[in-house]
């Protein structure tokens, strides 16, 4: 408890001391004199006299019961003053941080999570999963294993630039990661060059997309092409990564059906199509004669 409200109980004690006195007084005069209650608490002079010539007894049981409520009150005050948990109940809510004991126990997280000075050691050692961070004064890491009972495995990860997160979270788990497949999102390229034959060594087949440099590894959008709804979605991506003021009018919509039915015609007629050579080809075609967009549209319609 805080000075200041020890010192804020105490000056109300104080106050409610004289006043417990002379309320008890009163009532053992009323008793004592048959006098009744109003008149002795009004009558102050009556009251203070009664006190001063009562027995010896009376007093001292004045004295008692006057310092047996305020010990009373004092410790009532006390315990309201200062902060009281009640999640035992549930009155605030029962949430709180887990202990690492706890979660071992209900097999959320691994038992295999030593740290070792020699960091092959250590990635050799532990059991496969989440690494979500190390157990406070322990050579320990909290793993979010592959059978833990934990139903979501997403994990939300928040800091500056700089702060680290590449270093303290994703660069662990791409190591720590033995089995399943990955897809990384690294613009910078530094998780590739810095993890790409460690997981080849591990027998991952690795390949990275770069599309400032197409002589990588490379996809065909189009072979996630199965119905037609698939088409107009990667149209729909296309033009409106290629309209510059962001604008959706007639010309957008003409263009982007156009491009649909390219890309169901190409698909069609070849299902390893792609966007460069063939839909771009036809493309081309029907940019270049109009009849041939009337033929096309002809044989699509047989």
């Amino acid at each position: 408890m805080k000075k200041n409200s020890t010192a804020k109980i105490l000056t109300g004690l104080l106050i409610m001391l004289p006043i417990a006195a002379y309320f008890l007084t009163g009532l053992l005069r009323s008793l004592n004199d048959k006098v009744g209650f109003n008149t002795s608490m009004l009558d102050v002079i009556g009251t203070y006299d009664f006190f001063m010539n009562t027995t010896l007894q009376n007093k001292a049981l004045i004295v008692v019961l006057t310092l047996v409520f305020i010990g009373f009150m004092f410790t009532k005050m006390r315990g309201a003053s200062g902060y009281k948990i009640d999640d035992s109940h549930g009155v605030h809510g029962t949430s709180r941080w887990g202990k690492v004991q706890e979660l071992l126990d209900k097999e959320a997280i691994a038992e295999d999570s030593k740290v070792y000075k020699d960091p092959v050691k250590t990635i050799t050692n532990i059991e496969e999963g989440i690494i979500l961070g190390k157990v406070p004064n322990k050579d320990e890491l909290v793993i979010l294993h592959n059978d833990t009972i934990v139903d979501n495995k997403n994990v939300f990860l928040i800091g500056a630039s700089g702060s680290g997160k590449g270093q303290a979270f994703v660069y662990n788990n791409i190591v720590n990661n033995k089995t399943k497949s990955q897809i990384i999102t690294d613009p910078k390229g530094e998780l590739f060059y810095s993890t790409h034959q460690l997981k080849r060594d591990e027998g991952f087949e690795v390949y990275q997309i770069d599309f400032m440099n197409l002589d990588q590894a490379r996809y065909n959008p189009l072979d996630y092409v199965y119905k037609d709804k698939d088409a107009k979605k990667i149209a729909e991506a296309i033009a409106k990564n290629s309209s510059k003021d962001g604008k959706e009018d007639f010309f957008f919509s003409t263009a982007r059906d156009l491009l649909t039915g390219l890309i169901i015609y190409c698909k069609s007629i070849n299902p390893k199509a792609n966007i460069p050579i063939d839909v771009k080809g036809e493309f081309y075609k029907v940019s270049e004669d109009e009849n041939y967009l009337a033929e096309l549209c002809e044989e699509i319609g047989r």
